[in-house]
């Protein structure tokens, strides 16, 4: 294997001057300071194997259900959110969250098999 990551050389070649970065991280340390103060390793069996597996069966599912809600304005909202939110579980290491997005994604997946059937 590598000790280095792979980049394509268009990406690897491109430089970022230090005063962007740190601009970047002025603006994203209130959002992470929020998200660390509002999450915690709660119901931490959701967050161990398998339910990180469990819950990227469910992004997969989630994402062919998409292309079909789109037809309607604000259809793949509950999709797509249950999405973030898995994926904001697994970051945060949050069980409690893991819990809301495998809710929010059943509620998605028969949203967007329902809109299948019914088109």
């Amino acid at each position: 294997g590598r000790n280095s990551l792979w980049l394509p050389s268009a990406i690897r070649n491109r430089s970022v001057e230090n005063d962007s970065i740190h601009k970047a991280t002025q603006k994203a340390r209130p959002v992470a300071s929020w998200l660390d103060s509002h999450t915690s390793e709660r119901l931490t069996a959701l967050t161990r194997r398998p339910a990180p597996r469990v819950a990227a069966v469910m992004v997969v599912l989630l994402c062919l259900t998409v292309p079909s809600t789109e037809i309607l304005p604000f259809a793949s909202l509950m999709p797509m959110s249950a999405i973030a939110l898995l994926g904001l579980a697994i970051t945060v290491r949050d069980g409690l969250l893991m819990a809301l997005g495998l809710i929010a994604s059943a509620a998605g997946l028969i949203g967007g098999v329902w809109l299948l059937i019914s088109y």
